[in-house]
């Protein structure tokens, strides 16, 4: 579980979004999450997958239609990053309680929606569907666009081989890696490397 005390964490949850209840024996969440004045969904939260994965979170009352291009996944879940965004950010630290993914994830992804609802467009941007979603997503991790090159570097971190400190940077800035983009060739080995060689396998 989580690295604060769980009952602890449940508590804080329940204090500063009164209107869910929990339930200890199934391990969720139910109710109406408030996310601006006047604005709330109904949902669900099944914490069994934490901090290893994500929370599930469904909303229940079909406010957002249960389709792809809503971000809710086919068994009507909200989809709110791609995996290897989602690694990055339990594995980082970023996400390290159950208030911190309500607070940072679930309420801003209903936020967005909301925004949606009234002007037609996500506020905060969004990833594609599908494999372009996946490409869109390793190039903002390594900060390229070049998709053949975000491939090779891929390929070069699952063979093994990095960078030299002294090498130049694989962005083309002509700068030194270890002033570049090191931080962000980094950032690949907080991903399972079954997940980056499946998705270039859906590349390919």
């Amino acid at each position: 579980m989580p690295t604060d005390n769980f009952e602890v964490q449940i508590k804080r949850v329940l204090q500063e979004h009164p209107g869910l209840s929990y339930n200890d024996q199934s391990k969720m969440f139910s109710g109406i999450l408030i996310i601006d004045e006047g604005d709330q969904y109904n949902i669900t939260i099944d914490l069994t997958p934490f901090p290893q994965k994500f929370p599930i979170v469904i909303e229940t009352n079909e406010r957002i239609r249960p389709i792809a291009d809503n971000h809710i996944n086919y068994d009507g879940s909200c989809c709110f990053t791609v995996p290897v965004k989602e690694q990055i950010l339990l594995k980082k630290g970023l996400i390290k309680t159950i208030s911190q993914f309500i607070n940072k994830i679930v309420v801003p992804f209903f936020q967005n929606n909301s925004f949606r609802e009234i002007n037609g467009n996500y506020k905060n941007g969004e990833y594609s569907h599908g494999l372009s979603g996946i490409i869109e997503a390793y190039s903002d991790i390594l900060g390229v666009n070049d998709l053949e090159l975000t491939v090779k570097i891929l390929i070069r971190y699952l063979k093994g081989n990095g960078y030299g400190k002294n090498d130049p940077c694989f962005c083309g800035s002509n700068k030194k890696f270890k002033d570049c983009h090191s931080y962000r060739f980094k950032d690949l080995s907080l991903i399972d490397k079954s997940i980056i060689m499946a998705d270039l396998k859906r590349i390919f």
